[in-house]
């Protein structure tokens, strides 16, 4: 019996909230983002991050970055250069929105469970490389 692997799993990395310890996953019926436990064969839950500090969705080649509301949830949308509000900022093991400057919460939204963005301390996430005790901007390019 053969068993066909997504090629897409063998790239890019998952994001693990280190006091949670659940990886952050793109909800496809939905376009927004959730923690779900770490799966290593989970497609929607690979990333990668791109030359100009955006996080790439690999199995949609989309970036993450705020809905634009007032409760700053994440959505994966097309890549685009320009936009500001898809470039992230690395602090220590957290990252920052370069134009919202908030941080990614480490605990989902109470009413919804989708994962936002926040500027309240207790809830800023802490993300590491899943399988490793790497932090998430340890592979992130250092160029501009």
């Amino acid at each position: 019996m053969f068993v066909i692997l997504d090629p897409l799993l063998s790239q890019g990395f998952q994001i693990m909230e280190r006091a949670e310890q659940k990886c952050l996953t793109l909800d496809k019926d939905i376009l927004k983002f959730t923690y779900t436990p770490c799966n290593d064969h989970d497609i929607m839950q690979r990333f990668k991050w791109s030359q100009d500090h955006r996080l790439v969705v690999l199995v949609t080649n989309s970036c993450v970055q705020s809905d634009g509301t007032h409760l700053h949830f994440l959505r994966p949308t097309k890549c685009i250069v320009t936009r500001r509000s898809q470039r992230w900022i690395c602090e220590g093991n957290t990252i920052k929105n370069h134009y919202y400057n908030r941080y990614i919460s480490s605990k989902p939204y109470a009413h919804s469970g989708l994962v936002r963005m926040t500027r309240i301390r207790e809830d800023i996430g802490h993300f590491l490389i899943y399988g490793t005790r790497d932090n998430l901007c340890s592979l992130r390019p250092t160029g501009e």
